[in-house]
């Protein structure tokens, strides 16, 4: 959270070793190398015939005091996982096309360059392009929301035509520039700036399979479109269709649609619109888009055709569209879609199966928070977790609901003793409900008070095992290990009623009718609110100590 929570009362409370409680005698404990070692950033590929899965995830290595990315394969009759390779970075795996196997970029020492990986477990590189620009919040580095370690990059995003014959991709170019020399006012400007610009070029990219490579368009890193989303590709029997932002004198801060001919091999407008592209549309069955409407306990799944005309599933305990749920999936023949949630009163992730006028949840006590599934649909696999749950896989049949342990991904940490977890919902002094849980300390007495540490999230807080957005940088198993009570609590959510909503999108989107007094209590006060009084209410539970609280001071987003 920002500075402003700090009106809070503060103890600080030294050492966590100077805080004890009783400890039991059986089981194994938290220690600091389990909460940096817990595997984290998922990334599942399924292969066509439903006989192997190959999936990434990062981690830590104490020993090179380094985060590094580890490529496996999964066989899901035996149940064995084989490690292939591990890597400075490793992302973007996708499978290639007609079941051949899968692409992923990988940097292994040359800045991420395109592989390929089949069904044995051989790395083949496919494409490679100068790694010399470095993303990352480090000297030299572009500046990318992304957390990780800087890296090199040499292909930037990568999308394959259905058929395989065609590649799109991404590279970046260092941009020459004339050097500035600043004086006077100019150097006084730029005193606090902590590093040095870099500028960058994105080159959009298609290659076809006999190896031919042509350039479609060249734009600065500043154009998010083709920075984060390779241009946001759709591929359509002319060719593939492309997104851009636009700068010029006659269409400010607009974005342009463009098709690029397979036949021409060369690009054409088709549409310019004032706003920001919707990126990732959720497809229904019924040939339209699927969102989640209204607020509060009125949350209501719909979609919307092309022609207008909306279906309705009904009111629903989730909301679609959450960028960290499990994915989304429309089968092969259109009729049904699987749709990745996120839970409103008790927060996790889950999934939806929709058919053409049915919604059908599957929502566990944890979270499923990577997954892929065959192209009818019948099964998957996923990684499920949750805060007392270390990740592993499980195979998931969206129609009956099963949900099938295959293999944990956490050895070591499924012999830690259980911490008790508890969700928890407060409604602050403005009548505005917080979501979150409390952590309990190790042996937990009644009518004991304890002291409290309080982590707060824009809403991040839950059912995850210990990622570090769910926790920060704050060891929140250690503080309970230790004899805290730790709350996590997220800011009240938007989406609970329409003016909050409005006061965000106020926020965002500039001047409106409520004005910064109105916003700053809805927005940043109404969090503080909810810190206190959640505090204030366990206090007077008799369950913390009311003069040893302390709130670390976070970073949190402001997501909903």
């Amino acid at each position: 959270m920002t500075g402003s929570a700090r009106i809070l009362p503060l103890l600080l409370l030294g050492s966590l070793a100077n805080v004890g409680t009783a400890v039991a005698e059986e089981g194994r404990r938290w220690t600091v190398e389990d909460v940096v070692t817990v595997p984290a950033d998922f990334d599942l590929s399924l292969a066509s015939d439903g006989k192997s899965l190959a999936y990434l995830e990062r981690r830590a290595d104490l020993e090179k005091n380094e985060t590094v990315s580890i490529l496996h394969l999964f066989d899901p009759r035996s149940r064995v996982s084989r490690e292939i390779l591990r890597a400075a970075s490793a992302e973007q795996l996708r499978p290639l096309p007609k079941g051949k196997g899968w692409s992923l970029l990988l940097d292994q020492g040359d800045g991420l360059q395109l592989y390929a990986l089949d069904a044995e477990g051989t790395i083949k590189r496919l494409l490679v392009r100068d790694g010399k620009v470095t993303v990352g919040q480090t000297e030299g580095g572009l500046f990318a929301v992304r957390s990780g370690a800087p890296r090199r990059i040499g292909i930037l995003y990568h999308d394959w035509s259905p058929d395989g014959q065609w590649l799109w991709y991404a590279a970046l170019k260092p941009r020459s520039e004339p050097v500035d020399v600043a004086i006077d006012d100019a150097v006084v400007s730029q005193r606090n700036r902590r590093r040095a610009p870099v500028k960058a070029m994105v080159e959009l990219r298609i290659r076809s399979a006999t190896g031919e490579d042509w350039l479609v368009a060249s734009r600065p890193s500043g154009d998010r479109l083709a920075f984060y989303y390779g241009g946001n590709v759709e591929w359509t029997e002319e060719g593939p269709r492309y997104q851009l932002e636009q700068s010029d004198a006659e269409w400010t801060e607009g974005v342009g649609t463009f098709a690029w001919s397979f036949a021409t091999k060369t690009s054409r407008p088709i549409e310019k619109s004032s706003g920001f592209p919707a990126i990732g549309l959720l497809h229904g069955p019924n040939g339209g888009t699927v969102a989640s409407e209204g607020f509060g306990s009125a949350v209501a799944l719909t979609e919307t055709r092309t022609d207008g005309r909306k279906i309705q599933y009904g009111g629903q305990p989730y909301y679609v569209g959450d960028p960290r749920s499990a994915g989304n999936w429309l089968a092969a023949d259109g009729r049904t879609a699987l749709l990745g949630v996120r839970t409103l009163s008790h927060p996790r992730y889950g999934l939806v199966l929709l058919t053409s006028r049915h919604a059908k949840p599957l929502i566990h006590s944890g979270s499923l928070t990577a997954c892929d599934f065959r192209k009818d649909l019948a099964w998957g696999i996923c990684v499920e977790e949750g805060l007392n749950q270390a990740p592993r896989l499980v195979q998931v049949s969206p129609h009956d609901g099963r949900v099938q342990t295959l293999a944990p991904l956490a050895s070591v940490h499924e012999s830690i003793a259980p911490l008790r977890v508890t969700p928890h919902q407060w409604t602050n002094r403005l009548g505005y409900r917080s979501t979150g849980f409390i952590i309990w300390p190790r042996n937990y007495q009644e009518n004991s008070r304890y002291p409290a540490i309080i982590i707060t999230h824009g809403s991040d807080a839950d059912e995850r095992f210990a990622s570090a957005d769910l926790q920060w940088n704050y060891p929140a198993q250690l503080f309970a290990e230790r004899g805290y009570v730790v709350i996590l609590i997220n800011d009240p959510s938007a989406r609970q009623q329409a003016h909050l909503w409005n006061a965000y999108m106020e926020w965002s989107g500039g001047p409106g009718t409520l004005g910064p007094a109105k916003l700053r209590e809805l927005i940043w006060l109404n969090g503080v609110y909810s810190f206190e009084d959640a505090l204030a209410e366990l206090a007077s539970e008799g369950i913390v100590d009311p003069t040893a609280l302390a709130l670390p001071d976070t970073a949190a987003d402001r997501r909903w």
